[in-house]
Order: C-alpha cells, then structure tokens, then sequence
C-alpha cells in the first residue's frame, strides 16, 4: 500500500486515550472559567457595570472551581494511591473555614469556623498520611522507578497548588 502525497500531508490529529482526552478538555474548560473570573476580576467594569460584572465573575469562578472539584475526583488513584478523597475535602473544609474567619466577624461564625478548622486540618492530614504511606507501599511492593515516584508526586504538588490558587481567588473576589 502506497501513500499518496495528499495523505502525506495531512496532519493526524494526536489522540492519548479517550479517557486522558476527556479529562484535559474538562481541566482546561475549567482553568478557562476560572480564568475568565479572574480577568473580570481586576477590570470589573468590563460589561460597563460594575454589578454585571461581578455577578457574571462569580459565575465563572464557581463554575471554573466545581468543574475542577469533579475532574479532580474523576481522577483515579496513581499507583493505587490512596487518601486523595480525604485530602481534597479536608482542604475545602479549610476553604470554608478562611472564608468564615477573613470575612465575618461575628461569634456565631467563629464558633462554626472553629468546626471547620478542626475537621479541615484532620481530614488534610489524614489524607496527607495516608498518600505518603500509600507511595511508600507502592514503592516496597512494585520497586517503583525514582521516575515514577517523582511524576506521582509532581502531579499531586499540581494538584495541590492549583486548588490553592483557586481557594485563595475564590477569598479574594469574596472579599472584594
């Protein structure tokens, strides 16, 4: 079978896996959202009102962030890793918890505050615990490559630093 110099130069599209394709469109429509909110979010008068655009800056950034939240929780566990799950929503509990304490002076909030800083802190460490001895197992069990073990944890750090960049936009545009 021979090519045709019209095949030659037709560029094949690069395809991964359905599944890796799927999970960098829902991420990068996410980043996007989240972007979009952060734009209207230092030229608020964008839209040539004030309100519109703050109300249309906090739909992006919410839908940006759930977006995120549920490709995050798409992601299976690397290495058969565990404690992602109680991480992520210790994190989020911290969320709430800045929100309370940075925006609210009251009792009433400090007092629920304090609930979600205890449970955030339990559930980040727990989670945090339980992928350190998980990596280490997989590492005991498998002799994992130093490779390996690097990647697994280049994409947890970028996983981390990305939904901390999110929370802290997220505190900011509240406080704005």
């Amino acid at each position: 079978m021979s090519i045709t110099p019209q095949e030659e130069k037709k560029e094949k599209k690069i395809v991964f896996s359905e599944e890796i394709d799927s999970r960098i469109d829902g991420l990068t429509l996410g980043f996007a959202f989240i972007a979009v909110g952060l734009f209207l979010l230092f030229v608020p008068d964008y839209f040539g009102n004030k309100l519109a655009g703050q109300i249309v800056r906090w739909v992006f950034i919410v839908i940006g962030a759930l977006g995120l939240f549920v490709e995050f929780g798409k992601v299976k566990p690397i290495s058969d890793i565990k404690g992602f799950d109680d991480f992520w929503v210790g994190i989020l509990l911290l969320a709430a918890w800045a929100a309370l304490y940075f925006l609210t002076q009251n009792l009433l909030c400090s007092i629920a505050g304090f609930f979600f800083l205890v449970l955030g802190l339990y559930g980040t460490f727990q989670g945090l615990f339980r992928i350190i001895y998980s990596i280490r197992l997989n590492r005991k069990n498998k002799a994992q490559s130093k490779s390996t073990i690097v990647s697994d944890i280049l994409i947890f750090l970028t996983k981390v630093i990305s939904l901390a960049l999110v929370v802290l936009q997220l505190v900011k545009a509240i406080q704005q």
